[in-house]
């Protein structure tokens, strides 16, 4: 059973800082913070603020489910977007938080329609966004990556022996329609075959290369 709770100084209702744990006792997860406080070598932001309340703190629980930790994370990640606690620096699971940098792009309705139809890291190439935000945004709307949709775990299967690991011996169609939009190098590490393959079926559909369409 995973907690989300929210820190508050003794006599406040403004949560300073949100977070996430499994422990049955919750007054353990709070007399945590405050002995990690005490600790003069822990420098987070959250723990400068439990001193500077003299310790005397309240803990409260925002939320309780069953899940797995993939799911706990973004549910903590929404109540701090949510709450915007001082004390949460970092988001839940590390990485910049999404009140800043890349964190704060939304997805074009576009990109969210391809969510699932390639792998999380083809598609950031793509869109030109973080493959973390890609992931995430996936997982939040509750849409399976294509490993899981089409058991394609990027091992070589049979009949493709000589071939680098994850590669196809054709251009699938879906990419066609990517066809001289990139240079073609790079829409082979997308699809995961080789440049000449994709240089072929360009020829073939009499398409202009990405160097030829800008004049270089």
């Amino acid at each position: 059973m995973y907690k989300i709770y929210g820190l508050t100084a003794k006599g406040s209702e403004e949560i300073f800082y949100v977070g996430c744990t499994k422990q049955k006792d919750i007054n353990k997860r709070k007399n945590n913070h405050i002995e990690k406080a005490k600790e003069n070598k822990r420098t987070a932001k959250v723990y400068n603020l439990i001193r500077n309340h003299s310790y005397k703190i309240n803990l409260i629980v925002l939320e309780t489910f069953e899940s797995d930790q993939k799911v706990a994370w973004i549910k903590e990640q929404e109540w701090i977007d949510k709450l915007k606690p001082e004390g949460n620096t970092q988001s839940a699971k590390g990485n910049p938080p999404e009140i800043g940098g890349w964190n704060k792009i939304e997805l074009p309705q576009v990109t969210i329609e391809k969510l699932g139809t390639m792998s999380d890291r083809d598609l950031s190439i793509i869109s030109n966004v973080s493959k973390t935000k890609i992931m995430r945004t996936r997982q939040k709307l509750g849409i399976k990556s294509y490993a899981e949709k089409t058991g394609n775990d990027g091992k070589i299967k049979k009949g493709h022996k000589g071939t680098e690991k994850g590669f196809y011996t054709k251009l699938k169609e879906e990419y066609f329609p990517l066809l001289g939009t990139m240079p073609d190098a790079k829409l082979a590490k997308i699809a995961k075959v080789e440049t000449s393959i994709v240089a072929r079926q360009r020829n073939l559909r009499k398409i202009k290369s990405f160097r030829e369409t800008r004049g270089y």
